[in-house]
């Protein structure tokens, strides 16, 4: 009779078999279904919501743990994240036994994307991990050119250059600060690329204060800004700048006044509106101070910013300013002010118009028309222009004009003409901030 062999010891009889089948062919066993996945990481730099460079590579490095077999093939692969469009991949042998895989990828634009790295061993048992990353729409730069200071001290034109001092070490030697002053810090000066404010409050002199970075690569209005607001005492400073960590250090100065002359003087009163961006304060140009400001009904002052706070007012038939005088009363409404400090003689010009004049013909005044929200901008759409030259001017005559000899989209007054091509284009001015956007 013959006898049952158990079940257990036929399976084991099996398996033993099979080995040795396997072993004979001198190929590996591969056991997938009890195969575990290895321990994949992603680290991506730069850090874009911090440091993102336009145009820079992206940096990956995937780490790999826990090996146990031969690895085959590593693949990365970026997506957009929304739509699942693959925008790259890459798929290569892997590197022998290494345990990380450096990859620098081109340059990605602004948008949200997914990348996705897939590590594959010799028993093509694949291992994978995926990490979003978020590219904003601005430029942060940290290779600057040049820096510069520009506020209500220069009335928001003929900005201060930072001298560079040092690798990312910017300094102004001799700024006039005041209470409740507002600046900025750019990169560009008409302040349409980065900038530093945001309405940050500069409010310690001899430490450190770090600053809120803003870019954008689209010109855009003063209006648009949240400057820095000064609060420290009035005086002459030092500002010392470091473009990587944003830090801004006020230090005061002496003898400061042999450089830049008389401090500029303030405008102070009930007519000093709550609203606009708040250019108050006179800038010397040829020989005269000029201020374009916009007025709510009340009076205002005239302050000198050298400490004394002396006011001026009592404005006569002749234009002459007393020491102490009565606050000048003046209704709402768009202003040039022009000061002889020399004999303290104010001529006061409510702006009705501002056109564009031009090569085309000089004669002839191409009207603008006020933002009805910020009515110190104004602009016009589908001007045909020939090539040569325009000029802004304000109530159709030349006593109150601006050009732009410079080229760098900040308004000068009495200054230079502004070069054009031919075209049709939207135009937009404005006095306070003293930029201007012309638009093909």
């Amino acid at each position: 009779m013959m006898k049952t062999v158990p079940k257990i010891k036929i399976f084991i009889l099996f398996i033993f078999l099979l080995g040795i089948a396997v072993s004979c062919d001198n190929e590996p066993i591969r056991l997938e279904l009890i195969q575990r996945p290895l321990d994949v990481s992603l680290s991506i730099s730069p850090n874009f919501s911090t440091e993102f460079v336009e145009d820079r590579p992206v940096d990956i490095i995937v780490s790999i743990e826990n090996i146990r077999v031969e690895l085959i093939t590593y693949n990365i692969k970026v997506l957009e994240a929304i739509t699942r469009t693959p925008i790259l991949i890459i798929e290569e042998p892997y590197p022998g036994s290494a345990t990380s895989i450096s990859v620098t990828l081109p340059p990605f634009k602004a948008g949200l994307y997914t990348v996705i790295a897939t590590v594959t061993d010799v028993n093509n048992f694949q291992s994978a991990t995926s990490a979003n990353v978020a590219i904003p729409a601005v430029a942060f730069q940290e290779d600057y050119e040049d820096i510069w200071y520009l506020g209500t001290s220069n009335q928001w034109q003929d900005n201060i250059k930072f001298a560079q001092v040092g690798n990312h070490l910017w300094e102004a030697a001799c700024v006039a600060l005041d209470q409740e002053q507002e600046f900025i810090l750019t990169s560009h000066p008409s302040g349409s690329e980065c900038y530093w404010g945001e309405g940050a409050v500069v409010d310690q002199v001899g430490s450190p204060i770090t600053l809120p970075l803003v870019c954008d690569s689209v010109n855009y209005i003063y209006a648009q800004q949240r400057p820095l607001i000064a609060q420290v005492p009035p005086g002459q400073y030092s500002l010392r700048f470091d473009d990587i960590t944003n830090e801004l250090t006020v230090l005061p100065v002496d003898g400061c006044l042999g450089q830049i002359g008389r401090p500029p003087m303030k405008i102070t009163g009930s007519a000093v509106s709550d609203y606009h961006p708040g250019a108050d304060y006179f800038k010397l140009t040829n020989q005269l101070d000029q201020l374009v400001m916009y007025f709510q009904n009340g009076s205002f002052a005239l302050v000198d910013n050298d400490g004394s706070g002396t006011a001026w007012g009592g404005l006569g038939d002749d234009g002459q300013l007393l020491a102490g005088g009565t606050p000048i009363s003046i209704e709402e409404g768009l202003y040039h002010l022009s000061l002889d400090a020399a004999t303290m003689r104010l001529t006061i010009t409510r702006i009705e118009a501002l056109s564009i004049v031009g090569d085309l013909d000089w004669s002839q005044d191409r009207p603008l028309i006020p933002d009805p929200l910020h009515p110190w901008v104004w602009s016009a759409q589908g001007l045909v222009l020939e090539t040569g030259n325009i000029r802004f001017r304000a109530n159709n005559d030349w006593g109150i004009s601006w050009g732009d000899p410079d080229g760098d989209i900040l308004l000068t007054y009495g200054g230079g003409n502004i070069e054009v091509e031919a075209g049709v284009y939207d135009i937009s001015i404005n006095v306070l901030a003293n930029n201007y956007l012309i638009e093909k």
